[in-house]
Parts: structure tokens; C-alpha cells; sequence
């Protein structure tokens, strides 16, 4: 898949194989940006989660770009899959419920998350305040 990483951003496509090599680059990016310790791993759980959701539901293949702005750390995962129709995040899943966490998971794990679903394709964006 092809990666770029330009004027401190990342954008690349991805698709299942290249799960567990984002999640180094996620962390990494993160670092340099400023996000450290529990922080830093709840941004890279919070996105490994959007991007497993891209490659379930939203047809194998997914983008994700990572960027700072301002005072956060910010995220951009799009797929080209069916489309997702929610207004708001779902609400806490069962326990006993299989599947279904990741948007809620993210949703408490980040500092802003938007999703946008057309009828083809969803934009899932987040960020995570860089604190000193």
C-alpha cells in the first residue's frame, strides 16, 4: 500500500495486512507529536479500532491520515464501504454482546470523534489534546 508522509503528516491507504504495522507508525507519529503513556495508547487503540471497523464493515480497504493542528493530535480514517447510518455513537454494548465496541470505545477514548457516512463510504475523524 502506498505511504507519504509530507510537512509532519501521514496519509496512507491500508488494508487488513497492514494493521499491525500501523499501529507502530501510529504510536510512533504520535510520540513525535507530543502524545505520551496512556494518552498515546488510547490514540492508538481509538484509531486501531476505526481502522478494523473500515476494513469489517467498510470493504476491506481503507485511507488514514494523521496530522497535527493547533493543539491536537488528529486523525482521518475513510473507506469506501455500504455507509454507516448513525447519528450518535451506540450506546455502551452488553457485555455478553459480540462485536460493536469500537466507535463507543473510541468515543471515550479520544477528545472529539465525527463520523460522517454518505450512502457509499464513511469519514471517521478524532483527536486527542497534545498536553504538556
Amino acid at each position: 500500500m502506498a505511504d507519504h508522509v509530507s510537512h509532519g503528516r501521514i496519509s496512507r491507504s491500508f488494508g487488513s495486512d497492514d494493521l499491525p504495522t500501523m499501529r507502530t507508525e501510529i504510536s510512533d507519529y504520535a510520540s513525535r507529536a507530543g502524545l505520551f503513556g496512556m494518552r498515546q495508547q488510547d490514540f492508538v487503540l481509538a484509531v486501531d479500532e476505526i481502522t478494523t471497523n473500515a476494513i469489517v464493515h467498510g470493504g476491506g480497504a481503507g485511507r488514514l491520515r494523521l496530522w497535527v493542528a493547533d493543539t491536537h493530535l488528529w486523525f482521518e480514517v475513510t473507506d469506501s464501504g455500504p455507509g454507516i447510518q448513525l447519528k450518535t455513537v451506540p450506546e455502551r454494548p452488553e457485555p455478553e454482546q459480540i462485536g460493536g465496541r469500537g466507535l463507543w470505545l473510541a468515543q471515550r477514548l479520544l477528545d472529539e470523534l465525527v463520523i460522517a457516512a454518505a450512502a457509499v463510504g464513511t469519514v471517521v475523524s478524532g483527536a486527542m489534546l497534545l498536553t504538556d
